[in-house]
């Protein structure tokens, strides 16, 4: 591979790390990323509507006020400098130079270790289904947009009174919310089609994979903002909307000193960011060689950032009118979670000229920031679990076929049990337990594979080519400051699952939830133990051991010959 010794000063470890890798990592048609972006703006496109979703737009704003204001920017700005750039960059790295299937990055450390990447798979299909419900849930309350006057308009309660903040349209109308997870008594119509019509949408929209959605990004992406600029310009003619801003940004220091503030901001940074679940590397993988990477690393977090800061401002221009209005103090608003979007806000948008215009805009606005994201958890799935299945020769499906499989049965999960009266359990379950817990503790464990035991060094030397140099302060912070913050978002995350109060209380709703749980982790160790789809690797040993033969320099080049025939 290098007539001059290149490989005659790097020790028989190193080279085998990354002889083992370039191995693993021959191209070949089923790797070959099958469409590339057609410039840097619908990759940014793509990336930024993936990363902006709903906690964008509910949770951001609920950690400032709930960690005291201001000075959550200190350890949310923190993180994002030392954990999220280094990683975002790392991982864009791996996707853009490399181009491979997600698998093969666990296959080249070691075959067996196949079973990580259905993990990641399973863990993207529980967030494509919680996202599909959002979608859907949002997509059926712009349909209800259209009644005058709308059905959530404030009404009389139990004790004669006006209430404008009650949540008795979306829990008792809308879900007709039952008792527990199988207490099944009836299902929405209206969220029925919803899921019907918006699983069609994103299954035509991906029918040739995600670069073919990249058209549709010109819109899905552009449109939130447009529509939040005017919520925001909106907010600043209310009366008493600087109050909602005093109440957001004032800071309380003392929260500094407390873990779950840097275990939140770190958490918000990350995950927002859309890292250590293998969709940037995914969407990288679609990206050309000469692109720029440390600019797209800085750029993608800090205009997610943005956008949280931006729809944090809209949201309190509002809350603090409502306050000022009813008299109702902020700190007695449910201003977190579902309950934000879909009871805080139309309650919100009832007290304006022309509500329904409004309520149109805003579910219009959090349908499109679904997509965005559903879009990458669909294609990520679908594109492991088709990548590992066409190593076995029994296998003949087309790439579009796994995509409609994967579609078709989160469309019956959802019908089945998010459209019914229990599907508010099920979304909060399945959000808790298939993903929060297991997401961050697997972040932890890529990213000590993909520093420790992918060749990093080969990859710094690739990206020097194209004439880009990689920070010192990136590759310390991967080494050091990368896994210490995972290390301890995994501590905080098993911890705060043990002292979670909300828990389910039926047995049934136990056991399904430990099910639940554990699928991401099974499935890795069912196939380290059994190896169903890590045998064609086995096949190869020869090529897998190649590098290990040899000892000098020559001898290294004639291996790294061998291997590139």
């Amino acid at each position: 591979m290098d007539p001059n010794g290149e490989f005659r000063n790097t020790s028989r470890e190193q080279y085998n790390q990354i002889q083992s890798f370039e191995v693993s990592m021959k191209t070949n048609e089923n790797d070959k990323a099958k469409g590339t972006f057609n410039n840097q703006i619908q990759f940014l496109l793509s990336a930024l509507g993936f990363a902006v979703g709903y906690g964008n737009i509910w949770r951001f704003p609920y950690m400032l006020y709930k960690h005291g204001g201001g000075a959550f920017f200190i350890p949310y700005l923190s993180c994002l400098f030392f954990l999220v750039f280094p990683f975002y960059y790392m991982e864009v790295a791996f996707g853009q130079m490399y181009k491979k299937a997600l698998h093969r990055y666990y296959d080249s450390i070691h075959p067996k270790l196949v079973g990580l990447s259905i993990t990641v798979a399973m863990i993207n299909f529980f967030l494509a289904l919680f996202y599909m419900c959002l979608i859907s849930w949002c997509f059926s309350f712009l349909i209800n947009s259209f009644q005058d006057p709308l059905p959530w308009a404030p009404k009389l309660n139990e004790d004669g009174n006006i209430s404008e903040f009650s949540s008795d349209y979306f829990i008792k109308e809308f879900l007709d919310k039952s008792d527990s997870m199988f207490d099944i008594r009836s299902y929405n119509p209206t969220i029925m089609f919803s899921f019907i019509a918006m699983m069609a949408f994103i299954f035509f929209s991906l029918y040739r994979g995600i670069h073919s959605a990249k058209y549709l990004t010109y819109v899905i992406v552009p449109l939130p903002y447009f529509i939040l600029t005017v919520f925001f310009v909106k907010g600043l003619t209310l009366e008493g909307f600087s109050s909602g801003w005093a109440y957001l940004y004032k800071p309380d220091w003392s929260k500094l000193w407390t873990l779950s503030i840097w275990s939140d901001a770190a958490g918000q940074a990350f995950f927002s960011a859309g890292l250590a679940q293998n969709t940037v590397i995914k969407l990288a993988s679609h990206r050309k060689d000469d692109e720029p990477l440390l600019s797209t690393a800085v750029l993608i977090p800090c205009l997610n950032f943005g956008t949280s800061l931006f729809a944090s401002l809209a949201l309190f221009s509002f809350i603090g009118h409502a306050s000022y209005t009813s008299g109702i103090p902020i700190d007695d608003m449910n201003v977190r979670g579902m309950e934000l979007s879909f009871v805080i806000y139309p309650a919100l948008i009832n007290t304006l000229p022309w509500p329904n215009l409004w309520s149109i805009l805003f579910f219009t606005m959090m349908t499109m920031l679904g997509f965005g994201t559903e879009y990458v958890f669909i294609e990520v799935c679908s594109d492991t679990l088709h990548g590992i299945c066409t190593r076995r020769k029994k296998y003949k499906g087309r790439k579009v076929m796994m995509t409609f499989k994967v579609c078709l049965i989160i469309l019956i999960f959802n019908l089945v049990f998010f459209s019914s009266s229990a599907g508010y359990y099920w979304l909060e379950y399945v959000d808790h337990y298939s993903t929060s817990v297991n997401m961050v503790v697997f972040s932890f464990i890529q990213v000590i594979l993909f520093v420790y035991f992918l060749p990093i060094k080969d990859l710094i030397e690739k990206i020097k080519k194209f004439g880009e140099t990689t920070p010192k302060l990136y590759i310390f912070c991967l080494k050091y400051i990368c896994p210490i913050f995972s290390l301890f978002l995994s501590a905080m995350a098993v911890y705060g699952d043990i002292t979670r109060k909300n828990k389910p209380k039926e047995t049934i709703d136990v056991i399904v939830c430990n099910i639940i749980f554990a699928i991401p982790l099974l499935s890795f160790l069912i196939v380290f133990v059994w190896n169903p789809f890590g045998r064609y690797d086995l096949e190869n040993k020869a090529e897998y051991r190649s590098a290990n033969l040899l000892d000098n320099g020559e001898e290294m080049k004639e291996a790294s010959q061998s291997g590139d025939q």
